[in-house]
């Protein structure tokens, strides 16, 4: 609190201030509030585009541009000479006011970092190096310098990525000694995953479509993978660590499978919604980096076949003249995402149900493993092994394993 005397040699410093700077740079007389019991100084950057800082598209010139300006303030003799004569420069009158008045002090022109070597050449930073990146040029610093006012983007709690791996093999055979079928086989892996994440709530959304077709000139166009999954998980947090989650599944497939002596394709051995598989889980879930493990002692399963004539229903476990199956029991599942280095990465999707109430209970295990190397932007080589034991499908472990070469797209 200042009394008249002294707001009023604030004003005239004020004044000099305004008469010293050049007039492409003019400082607007609102940010002035003053009365007979209070008295603010704001310092405000002299008027342009607000800073929106993005290290992969700020340029170098912007920032060097709001230090010349500065710089002409520092350096207008009417006003330093009225600062020397009380003892006091620009900058300590503005250290005063940080420390006096912190609330109108948003940000200091030492918290924006200096540009990367790459923005100064005019270079885009790499995706992949981005968040080390921004990470760097954030390091903290001490010193306080000059308030400036800038644009605040504010992450979005939305996040949205997948990817799209595309295989392609072909044969040709003509006059083969050793005989042979012309074949031509093509495989696309698709998956996407939405999430939200906001103070204590946390929404995943995934998605995976696998199809894989082989054309053989014997036996024609028949798919040899057909997987399409949809889970959505609901958590509120607990803890740290901990949320009280709700997750629902689906799996499905999208085209009908059919036997190899099965030429003429008239009886099925599954087909979309027969069979479906639905379930709904309510337990906690456990987060911790990329690792997620979720603990059901509440899982409703449900086994579908809408098609019940053409596909017999009982080989699913469901019951003649029926075409669901719903069971109660416990689960566990998790999701873990590794990423070795640059260019491996590793991720694993596990799920186990286990049925009440009943002593030869249904069982279910399915268990996915993929290890990815990357080649470069677009090429990668993919190793995918998925251990499955579903026993109203079969009393056996069922295995699947693929390497291959794709055409992979990410964002």
């Amino acid at each position: 609190m200042l009394n008249f005397a002294e707001t009023d040699r604030l004003l005239r410093v004020w004044n000099a201030i305004k008469d010293s700077v050049d007039a492409s740079l003019p400082f607007n007389v609102n940010n002035v509030k003053f009365s007979t019991h209070r008295f603010f100084v704001v310092y405000k950057t002299p008027d342009s585009e607000p800073i929106e800082y993005r290290p992969a598209m700020t340029p170098q010139c912007r920032l060097e541009q709001y230090r010349r300006k500065l710089r002409q303030l520092d350096s207008s003799d009417s006003a330093q000479s009225i600062f020397r004569s009380d003892g006091h420069t620009l900058q300590g009158i503005r250290r005063s006011l940080a420390v006096r008045q912190p609330s109108l002090v948003r940000f200091t022109w030492d918290e924006i970092p200096e540009p990367d070597k790459a923005i100064k050449e005019g270079r885009r930073l790499r995706t992949s190096e981005n968040s080390r990146d921004i990470a760097r040029l954030f390091e903290k610093r001490n010193n306080i310098e000059v308030f400036v006012a800038t644009k605040v983007v504010e992450a979005s709690p939305w996040t949205l990525s997948g990817s799209e791996n595309i295989q392609i093999s072909q044969l040709f055979v003509n006059n083969w000694a050793k005989g042979g079928n012309n074949s031509m086989s093509l495989s696309s892996d698709f998956r996407f995953a939405v999430k939200y994440v906001k103070d204590n709530v946390a929404w995943e959304n995934s998605g995976t479509s696998k199809l894989g077709a082989t054309y053989t000139s014997s036996l024609g166009m028949r798919t040899n993978d057909d997987v399409f999954d949809l889970a959505s998980k609901y958590g509120y947090k607990a803890s740290e660590r901990w949320y009280y989650s709700v997750k629902n599944t689906f799996k499905t497939q999208l085209f009908g499978k059919y036997s190899n002596s099965d030429t003429a394709k008239v009886n099925p051995l599954s087909k979309f919604l027969s069979p479906a598989y639905i379930q709904f889980i309510f337990g906690m879930d456990y987060k911790r980096n990329n690792l997620s493990v979720l603990l059901s002692p509440f899982t409703s399963a449900i086994t579908l076949v809408m098609d019940t004539a053409n596909i017999d229903q009982t080989k699913f476990g469901v019951a003649e003249n029926k075409r669901a199956d719903i069971v109660n029991g416990l689960s566990i599942t998790w999701t873990w995402r590794k990423q070795f280095t640059r260019e491996i990465s590793y991720n694993s999707d596990f799920e186990f149900f286990y049925q009440y109430y009943k002593k030869d209970g249904q069982k279910r295990f399915d268990w996915e493993n993929v290890l990815e190397l990357k080649v470069n932007r677009f090429l990668t080589t993919r190793l995918l092994l998925e251990i499955r034991y579903f026993e109203n499908e079969s009393s056996k472990f069922q295995i699947k394993e693929n390497y291959n070469i794709a055409f992979t797209y990410s964002f």
